[in-house]
């Protein structure tokens, strides 16, 4: 079966043989200091927890995400005049602990904006990750327009895909609808897909924290509260309910479908 670079554009190395056998301190080395209060501390759902860590500038050094207590994969963050440059991303590789360098991600500016992501693994062969490169482009006044990703590598054993994203926003700075487009690498139209996004009016804590790695959530200012995909079979929809703290952050969110009903999928802590 052909798998999709999309799905593998993160990698998690989510191996069961590590995760029984090696135990790992997660312990927050976070700056608990008041000029850090209020920052994102750690997202947790099911067995898995996300920890963030802040420089003295207050920007986004890493992410350590884990599975009962394993650590399975660092993101570690570089910045260049205070702009965000470079992502090194670390997994466990070949059932070993500690995580090693898998592959990094550095971002090309033009002016303000980050306009071309190029992705770079540690090492090739048929058990390398495949990581995708990305190109983005924006309004005059500095709003994202498209981003699109594709697989530099053409492996057999995957899709090869160019996938080309075209955003819309509302007046309160939230993609309310991407079109995304497929092409093979004859760049022949595979597919054509919209999903529409709603929000609440409350600050979303991923907004422009380290890398775009979902740009949804990145370039969003607000919560989403539904989700509209559009399929073949017809809508597909999802919707998010919050709990939120004084200053109006989630600190618990809730996903209802047609599987579940108000399912309690994370929840938040701050600094």
């Amino acid at each position: 079966m052909r798998k999709s670079i999309f799905a593998l554009f993160f990698v998690f190395a989510l191996v069961s043989a590590v995760l029984s056998s090696c135990k790992k301190d997660t312990a927050a080395e976070g700056p608990d200091k008041e000029e850090f209060k209020g920052k994102l501390k750690t997202v947790s759902g099911d067995s898995y927890l996300t920890t963030y860590h802040y420089n003295k500038e207050g920007l986004a050094q890493n992410k350590l995400y884990t599975v009962d207590g394993n650590e399975l994969t660092k993101f570690s963050y570089a910045y260049l005049n205070g702009k965000f440059n470079k992502v090194e991303v670390y997994t466990i590789q070949n059932y070993s602990i500690p995580l090693s360098l898998a592959f990094s991600r550095q971002y090309h500016y033009t002016g303000n904006n980050f306009t071309e992501m190029i992705g770079t693994p540690v090492s090739t062969g048929p058990n390398a990750p495949h990581v995708a490169n990305g190109r983005y482009t924006y309004d005059a006044s500095g709003r994202l327009l498209t981003y699109e990703y594709w697989d530099p590598n053409e492996d057999p054993m995957y899709v090869y895909e160019y996938q080309v994203n075209h955003l819309t926003f509302d007046n309160n700075g939230n993609i309310i609808t991407v079109v995304t487009k497929t092409y093979d690498k004859d760049r022949n139209l595979l597919s054509t897909g919209e999903t529409k996004y709603e929000y609440d009016d409350k600050p979303n804590p991923y907004y422009q924290l380290g890398e775009p790695e979902d740009v949804l959530v990145y370039f969003s200012r607000n919560n989403c509260v539904k989700m509209t995909m559009s399929t073949s079979t017809g809508d597909y929809v999802e919707q998010y309910n919050y709990e939120y703290n004084a200053e109006g952050k989630p600190v618990k969110k809730y996903k209802t479908t047609i599987y579940n009903v108000n399912k309690l999928v994370n929840e938040f802590t701050y600094y």
